[in-house]
């Protein structure tokens, strides 16, 4: 169950838009059926296999058998925390889990007043997930903590506005809802649970800003003043790491002498092929400044036959020319592979932040099965580490050179040009 320290007011939880049944009715049979079920199939991933080997496969067995001994969870999220401890000793950010939900509401949806009427006077919003605390008070104490501290408050986008602060005990924190636009949240609803693992990482229960559902995740980083996973960023800080585009591709010349090469994601589906190869067949004969910026932040991942075709390209041009890559903590996958790849070749260097350590293992079928219980859903790797990259798993890949938040990190890669063209 969810520890003492961590728990507020957890009465029926019931949360908007999942598909599951009242949890009045769960009965242990039904979380040993969902327990049995997720244990079953992760043990049929790759990073299982490679990982809970040996004194490690007891030690799991074990954590199994203590797991599912224990007390039935008397909520959804009390259930979902424990069946999530399933996942913790496996190194698989690919791995997804989180709580069924209808796909079908989007926030257009949300924004509906009928709809915002009839959940807003519902049982479902009336018992979700509170903290206990003088919210005002709560507020004006976090909006004095320092730049480099992880409790604060936080902003998504301009949608929302979030208060993280510690427990009584120093590796767990609480994330609480201080603002929204959406009329489904409610000032001091429970947003996200963080166990601090490191000092930058967490393993943490998110809620979803617009389905409410709880999402795990593995190992969250938080740098520059933003978590990875869920794009929550410190309020009034602005963050020089993130770049965000309509456009997976952009090539444009900055100077004379830098050109700009943007590639936002290696997507796989025959649409983005088609698109990445006109692309590539725009600008592969246009590479003709001595320098040139590679710019991977926010790279989402994708194929190798999506990937390679820019690698060749950046490989042959390095020949001639200096390459500088940019990446942060959104570059995940096949991203970070590509920079993985880059890395060691003469005339190109990597700058910014680490990337996010999702790399090992991956899905290319899409399998995604529902627990027995219907209220649960997983998504499984099925993709063995033929690479050999477990070692960057939860870890990333470091750049050759850090970039810090204090400006614009395209102007400091024109200052290091600069200063390596004068050198």
């Amino acid at each position: 169950m969810i520890p003492s320290y961590i728990k507020t007011r957890f009465g029926l939880l019931v949360l908007l838009l999942l598909t599951g049944k009242s949890l009045l009715g769960q009965q242990k049979n039904e979380f040993q059926k969902d327990f049995d079920f997720l244990y079953q199939e992760l043990q049929k991933t790759p990073s299982y296999a490679d990982q809970i080997t040996g004194e490690k496969k007891t030690a799991y067995q074990n954590l199994y058998a203590k797991l599912k001994a224990q007390p039935v969870a008397p909520t959804a999220l009390d259930t979902f925390y424990n069946l999530s401890k399933l996942l913790w000793p496996i190194k698989d950010k690919h791995l997804a889990f989180y709580q069924n939900y209808n796909r079908d509401i989007d926030f257009k949806t949300l924004q509906t007043p009928g709809f915002i009427r009839d959940y807003r006077t519902s049982p479902t919003f009336k018992s979700f997930p509170r903290v206990k605390l003088n919210l005002d008070s709560l507020e004006s104490s976090l909006a004095k903590k320092a730049t480099g501290s992880v409790e604060g408050i936080y902003v998504i986008g301009d949608v929302a506005k979030i208060g993280i602060y510690r427990t009584l005990r120093k590796d767990s924190l609480v994330g609480v809802l201080l603002s929204s636009k959406l009329q489904t949240w409610d000032r001091g609803q429970l947003f996200s649970i963080l166990i601090q693992t490191s000092p930058n990482s967490f393993r943490t229960v998110y809620c979803d800003l617009a389905t409410k559902a709880f999402r795990y995740v593995e190992n969250d980083k938080l740098t520059n003043g933003q978590f990875h996973h869920y794009d929550l960023k410190k309020l009034n800080i602005v963050s020089y790491a993130n770049f965000r585009s309509n456009d997976a591709y952009i090539f444009n010349t900055l100077e004379p002498n830098i050109q700009y090469l943007h590639l936002g994601s290696f997507n796989g589906s025959p649409e983005n092929l088609k698109i990445a190869k006109a692309f590539y067949n725009r600008i592969k004969d246009t590479l003709t400044a001595p320098n040139l910026i590679v710019d991977l932040r926010g790279n989402i991942g994708g194929a190798a036959k999506c990937a390679n075709q820019f690698f060749a390209l950046l490989k042959n041009y390095s020949e001639k020319g200096k390459v500088f890559v940019l990446i942060n903590g959104m570059v995940i996958s096949m991203g970070e592979r590509f920079a993985l790849r880059l890395k060691p070749i003469k005339n190109i260097k990597l700058f910014g932040e680490t990337t996010n350590g999702m790399i090992a293992y991956g899905n290319n079928d899409g399998y995604s099965p529902v627990l027995p219980s219907g209220r649960f859903k997983l998504y499984p790797t099925n993709m063995p580490d033929e690479a050999g990259l477990l070692q960057y798993e939860e870890v990333g890949v470091e750049p050759h050179v850090f970039l810090n938040n204090k400006s614009d990190w395209i102007k400091q890669l024109k200052v290091i040009i600069r200063r390596t063209t004068v050198n």
